[in-house]
């Protein structure tokens, strides 16, 4: 069953998720992740990894997260880091990934970069899907959706590379999740997707990444709810519990991954960010 796609670019909807979770929370605290994300960016411009050392993935979620709070001093810096990693011959899929779309929404868009688009779509052509790679396939079209090139022409020619697209059962959640919004966004029926994705749940806690797994984590918890939100499936069975999970895993002005790992950073702070985003 074809569904209608949706009018609002899927990277602007991150991006106002991401933004309805930080006004969720009070002006100290406000504050305090600013501040935490702001203290990430190194003196070449890019927002550090857990290593200390500037990557372009982790730039991305700090934009994400500073665009949601209105925030602009870091805007500069990050462009000219941006541009300086773009220029780099050997960066790889992820990073081309983040290049285009950091660029396209830092500077608007930009048909010179037109060539590492088609290296991208190449890629993607090239791999056999299986729902393992899933997340590769999600973070490609999210290229594309930023560049604005998601459109009825490239949904179409999308459907006939990915039609025979088997139903996997035992992903990963965060899999399962990145499947479900790529099939969606190509007009697939996502109802058994959907149902497979609601047994991750465990009762009191949040989302699992996998069925055997002993904790709930925030990575799984944000993507799966904004799995089953993007496909207009009603949260509100899950709210209560996956609030009291993001709220216990806040942590002075940044989020921790849920899963006993007290280091904070600037990815599960946006996953926190996305996750209470979704339950509005």
């Amino acid at each position: 069953m074809m569904r209608r796609h949706p009018k609002l670019p899927f990277y602007r909807q991150l991006c106002e998720y991401v933004a309805k979770g930080m006004y969720l929370l009070d002006s100290s605290s406000i504050s305090g992740l600013k501040q935490f994300v702001l203290s990430k960016q190194g003196k070449n411009g890019g927002f550090v990894d857990r290593a200390g050392k500037s990557d372009l993935y982790y730039s991305l979620f700090a934009h994400f997260i500073l665009k949601g709070s209105q925030e602009t001093s870091y805007v500069e810096k990050l462009l000219q880091f941006v541009e300086t990693r773009s220029a780099q011959k050997e960066l790889g899929l992820v990073d081309r990934c983040c290049v285009l779309i950091l660029m396209s929404d830092l500077k608007g868009k930009n048909l010179r970069k037109l060539k590492t688009i088609i290296r991208i779509v190449q890629h993607l052509l090239r791999e056999n899907y299986d729902g393992f790679s899933s997340y590769r396939y999600f973070l490609i079209f999210l290229t594309l959706d930023a560049c604005g090139l998601n459109n009825l022409l490239t949904r179409s020619l999308a459907r006939l590379v990915f039609k025979q697209t088997k139903l996997q059962n035992k992903l990963p959640c965060t899999s399962l999740a990145a499947q479900i919004i790529f099939r969606r966004q190509l007009g697939y029926d996502v109802s058994k997707e959907v149902a497979i994705l609601t047994d991750y749940f465990e009762e009191h806690k949040g989302f699992k990444v996998s069925l055997t797994a002993v904790h709930a984590d925030l990575l799984s918890t944000a993507v799966a709810l904004t799995a089953l939100k993007t496909s207009q499936v009603e949260v509100a069975a899950f709210a209560p519990d996956c609030l009291r999970f993001v709220e216990m895993n806040y942590d002075e002005g940044a989020f921790l991954s849920g899963d006993g790992d007290r280091h904070r950073d600037t990815e599960y702070t946006f996953y926190g960010l996305l996750a209470l985003g979704t339950l509005v």
